[in-house]
């Protein structure tokens, strides 16, 4: 026999579903932007703090900021 009990667990149970599938979905936007946002700034203060003309320590530079996307 089906009670209003159980119809009220199966309604929590799709809206669990839901909350973690937003969630899922809204962390992944969120990280994604974060680390552009993090690249963006090493990359403003990288440039920035160029004491010396040194071609091979920019390209090293470079390279490590691609890596950690």
């Amino acid at each position: 026999m089906y009670t209003f009990l159980d119809m009220l667990g199966e309604i929590g149970g799709f809206f669990d579903a839901i909350f973690l599938l937003s969630s899922a979905l809204l962390g992944a936007y969120t990280e994604k932007h974060f680390r552009e946002s993090v690249l963006e700034t090493e990359a403003t203060v990288d440039l920035d703090r160029k004491e010396e003309a040194n071609p091979e320590k920019d390209e090293e530079l470079e390279r490590d900021l691609v890596q950690s996307v």
